[in-house]
């Protein structure tokens, strides 16, 4: 992101080397788009953000209402539902409406004082940036791609902390989830031992994402868990995800986010994509196994005991490819998707094994 600050160089620095403002009945603007899995970690940061600064008036604008449907019980910040034209890094008048500006979004960490720096984006993120990921760029980038501070090896809100200067809780965000009423309200209908698993790699029209793994390869594992421990497979999901089919039973659509929460809770074992569930599944301290190709490690829960990752490594040299390639998200940019499709079912069902005994 380019740092545009009016004056002269040494005026430039000085304003660099200045604090984030403390004082009392600020008005705060936080943004931040995404789904479910991102949700958390922006309650995590405004929760640290309200923290560092009690006396202050905090608004949280997103897109998405997804944000909206996760934050039914929150109440120390308001909600505002805005568009990205709303909130446009070149359309700075909105910001003119806040003392500070926390932009949330990935890799674009920023903040903007409007009586300092005359409504122009000021950002505290590329030093640092630099400084924690290093200046690890892909060497010859192809046409399309882009390329991208480091390869995401901190956590996440390891990241936030640092570059805003903040003391965020990634666990924090387990209130939102335990505290929401489709989670209290909510009579798990299974009971016994159970296997959870989840893929949302669809994206409609025959089309896959990148961190999908083959329907095959989940019946087959299917098979192999149920032959070794005659337990059953639950499918939870959105209505628009494609059956496993197999053994394994389909409650597609049949449960919101919520109650998926409370289902995986109480699982045996979880086994995920890298994705929202995986992210939730962390917070409620459930057994889980995720099979993670292109994301960064930049997402990942290492500190968890409870959550391990299975990576296929050297399977790509672009791997992680979010952290290099445009478009990554959509589909495997080399066309191949070896990173997914080479992670064998034996692989996975030895990792289920030990995560099961260890339980």
């Amino acid at each position: 992101m380019r740092v545009r600050i009016k004056g002269n160089k040494q005026d430039k620095k000085e304003i660099q080397q200045q604090p984030i403002v403390t004082e009392a009945h600020l008005k705060i603007g936080a943004w931040r788009d995404g789904g479910f899995g991102d949700s958390f970690y922006a309650y995590a940061v405004l929760k640290a953000i309200k923290e560092a600064y009690p006396n202050s008036r905090l608004e949280f604008i997103s897109p998405h209402d997804t944000f909206r449907q996760v934050f039914q019980p929150v109440n120390f910040f308001d909600f505002q539902n805005k568009s990205y034209r709303d909130i446009h890094w070149i359309n700075a008048s909105p910001l003119q409406n806040y003392d500070i500006w926390f932009c949330l979004r990935p890799m674009t960490y920023s903040a903007a004082n409007p009586r300092l720096y005359t409504h122009e984006v000021y950002s505290v993120s590329l030093k640092r940036q630099i400084e924690l990921h290093g200046e690890e760029f892909i060497s010859n980038p192809k046409e399309g791609e882009r390329r991208m501070l480091g390869g995401g090896h901190l956590p996440a809100i390891d990241v936030y902390n640092h570059c805003l200067n903040l003391n965020a809780d990634f666990y924090d965000a387990r209130e939102v989830i335990t505290s929401h009423s489709s989670y209290k309200d909510y009579e798990n209908p299974f009971g016994g031992d159970y296997i959870t698993f989840h893929q949302w790699g669809y994206t409609g029209k025959g089309h896959f994402n990148s961190k999908f793994w083959p329907y095959e390869k989940w019946r087959e594992l299917a098979d192999k868990l149920i032959k070794e421990y005659g337990i059953r497979i639950i499918q939870l999901g959105a209505p628009n995800e494609i059956a496993m089919d197999g053994k394994i039973e389909n409650r597609l659509g049949q449960t919101n986010f919520f109650n998926s929460c409370k289902i995986v809770e109480n699982a045996s074992l979880h086994i995920d994509i890298e994705g929202s569930m995986v992210h939730a599944a962390a917070l409620m301290k459930a057994p889980t196994l995720c099979l993670a190709g292109p994301s960064m490690e930049y997402w990942r829960h290492e500190d968890s005991p409870d959550v391990d990752y299975l990576v296929n490594e050297g399977s790509c040299h672009l791997m992680p490819c979010e952290a290099n390639t445009h478009g990554w998200h959509w589909g495997c940019p080399l066309g191949h998707h070896k990173c997914m499709n080479e992670l064998s079912v034996e692989r996975v069902f030895e990792e289920a094994k030990r995560k099961i005994q260890d339980k």
